[in-house]
């Protein structure tokens, strides 16, 4: 009798905390989560502050049961992008208990090395800060979208190309580039959605028909753009040269931006010189900088 009001509890307080953090399981999965929970489950009356859910942190749950005449500590759980803030054991979409701390996203993911500002791949209104590997989720208000280029939210209507979604259809996966700035590109996998990263530095993308290969340099605007790899090498980006019956079509075949630029033309810098992309100039290594 005891081992049957034990896995009731157990398995009630588990529906209730599922349906606060959007994860929906099936009786029998239920049922096999409370039995692996009962064997798991320590003593833990501090944690559990006499209630089947409590704040761990600004943006975790504490889950609980009591089991055995006393508060069983069953596992912490990481409350959704849709209401990212715990308050009283339940998350919320307000941060009314005056944390002061950006949520933290559980639906993108950081990749090590690449920290930085994201789009979200499917919400022109919603970006990622990834700090330390860590996704930070900001959303932006009524009628505004985030821009890439700004780093923040606008006004819809004063940048409306801002806003892109990668376009993920079919059964295969797929590479995009995310057309506001090309070094971010998405990955669409079936049934697991879109994987957000990017190349090294701005003005690279890679090729989503080869995207094994490396990422290669593009021109985004007319000027200088740094390589990678090598300090003395950069690459000049021109306006692509029109035809001669002045209908401004570009007069090349593979350029980068096909309404204005032609592709990246590799120069080197003298020996015993680098390239200063903040100049796009070539300087000596210690010389002092305007």
């Amino acid at each position: 009798m005891n081992t049957i009001l034990t896995l009731t509890v157990l398995v009630a307080a588990i529906c209730h905390q599922s349906t606060a953090l959007r994860l929906p399981r099936t009786p029998a999965e239920l049922l096999h989560m409370s039995r692996t929970l009962a064997l798991a489950a320590t003593p833990n009356d501090d944690v559990c502050q006499n209630t089947t859910s409590s704040c761990a942190d600004c943006s975790r749950v504490n889950l609980c049961a009591y089991v055995g005449g006393h508060w069983a500590f069953l596992k912490t759980s990481t409350c959704p992008d849709s209401a990212p803030f715990c308050e009283a054991g339940k998350c919320v979409k307000e941060d009314r208990a005056g944390c002061n701390l950006p949520p933290v996203s559980t639906d993108f993911r950081c990749y090590e090395g690449f920290d930085g500002y994201y789009p979200s791949p499917d919400d022109c209104a919603k970006y990622y800060v990834c700090s330390k590997g860590v996704a930070y989720v900001y959303n932006c208000q009524k009628d505004h979208i985030y821009s890439q280029a700004r780093g923040m939210c606008v006004r819809r209507d004063t940048d409306p190309d801002a806003c892109f979604v990668f376009p993920c259809s079919g059964d295969e996966v797929s590479y995009h580039l995310y057309q506001p700035d090309q070094a971010i590109y998405g990955v669409c996998t079936p049934g697991l959605g879109v994987s957000v990263s990017r190349c090294p530095t701005a003005n690279y993308r890679i090729d989503p028909q080869n995207p094994y290969s490396p990422c290669e340099a593009y021109c985004s605007k007319q000027g200088r753009i740094p390589d990678i790899e090598d300090p003395r090498k950069y690459y000049e980006c021109n306006l692509a040269p029109t035809r001669s019956y002045g209908d401004d079509v570009p007069d090349c075949k593979h350029c980068s931006d096909p309404r204005t630029l032609t592709d990246p033309v590799a120069q080197y810098c003298p020996p015993d010189t680098v390239f200063n992309s903040r100049l796009e100039r070539c300087v000596e290594p210690d010389a002092v900088l305007p």
